[in-house]
């Protein structure tokens, strides 16, 4: 079961809505500077997958040291994904049996358990659209953007 009630917003949120407070600031917020290295485990697929993703999470402060183990399984996953998706495109969505039966390739079923952690642990990380939305980091500010200049010479 999923959390109650709307998802937290990021401190930075927050400061664009004017409703962040001092005394209720987060530990957890506090994020690295650097990309946090990936575990020695993980395959090949996945480690690539941790470097594309992880220094955009560094870049929009959504990801630390502690969650290591969490983006881990995210990318443990990708790779899982990725491995029984080449397989089904090899060997097709259907297999014969033994005795005939025409079933459900073993690699279908792999396919989307990973495909639904990939989304599940994707959403902690802000990595869909709508995660994005409600932490606020789904646009990248650009000061050099005609119409916000126009809107805000005509507010003050």
């Amino acid at each position: 079961m999923g959390q109650r009630g709307p998802a937290r917003k990021s401190t930075k949120a927050k400061k664009q809505t004017k409703t962040k407070r001092k005394d209720r600031r987060s530990v957890a917020e506090s994020v690295p500077a650097g990309v946090p290295a990936p575990p020695d485990w993980l395959g090949e697929l996945a480690r690539q997958e941790w470097v594309r993703c992880a220094t955009e999470l560094v870049k929009h402060g959504l990801i630390a040291e502690i969650d290591r183990t969490t983006f881990a399984a995210y990318c443990q996953a990708w790779e899982e994904f990725r491995q029984a998706y080449d397989v089904v495109q090899k060997e097709g969505y259907t297999t014969v049996t033994d005795k005939g039966n025409v079933i459900q390739h073993p690699a279908v079923g792999v396919l989307h358990r990973a495909q639904d952690t990939l989304l599940r642990l994707g959403r902690q990380f802000g990595l869909t659209p709508m995660a994005r939305a409600s932490i606020g980091t789904t646009e990248k500010e650009d000061d050099d953007d005609p119409l916000s200049e126009l809107t805000a010479k005509r507010a003050g």
